[in-house]
């Protein structure tokens, strides 16, 4: 494999390659209306900044089809998604916005779409975007919480989709 030529493009190299030996947990954020443009994105991206008050945040490339939405959305909804809900995750990753909203399992709460199967739902108001290199960090004060279900979360793991083993805890 070739190296990179420049220090920066090295290290950008490097970056990548660290992150994807990183497991992270997969949601899917969704915004707009029924009746308007909505849109549906998957990250691993996400934490939460502050339980009180409720802040959360989550970053997302700012070229794609969804940063245009969420700089002109109030709402969003972050969707915790579970090792049942690979396929989901997988359409939501592309960049077809009719065939994301063509899969069961959609409803909306007060106009935001969202996934009635996820483990858990957030439903949030945008509070301010920031843009940092590449991409937007969304900020978003959670106003409900919504719990349907306790299924293992699906994981990102080396630039595949993975699915928690058992784990016991290491004392």
């Amino acid at each position: 494999m070739s190296q990179p030529e420049t220090p920066d493009a090295f290290i950008e190299h490097r970056l990548r390659s660290a992150m994807s030996n990183t497991c992270s947990s997969v949601y899917i954020v969704s915004s707009g209306s029924e009746n308007e443009s909505k849109n549906a994105i998957t990250i691993t991206s996400f934490t939460s900044v502050s339980v009180s008050p409720p802040l959360i945040l989550f970053c997302v490339n700012k070229s794609s089809r969804f940063a245009s939405l969420i700089e002109r959305s109030d709402t969003f909804a972050i969707n915790f998604i579970h090792n049942d809900q690979i396929e989901i995750a997988q359409i939501c990753s592309q960049s077809d916005v009719e065939e994301k909203f063509r899969q069961k399992g959609w409803l909306y709460k007060s106009g935001i779409p969202y996934l009635k199967d996820s483990n858990h739902v957030l439903f949030c108001d945008k509070t301010c975007i920031e843009e940092q290199g590449t991409h937007l960090v969304v900020y978003g004060n959670v106003k409900e919480v919504e719990t349907e279900n306790t299924k293992d979360s699906l994981l990102y793991y080396k630039r595949e989709y993975a699915v928690i083993p058992d784990i016991t805890t290491a004392l």
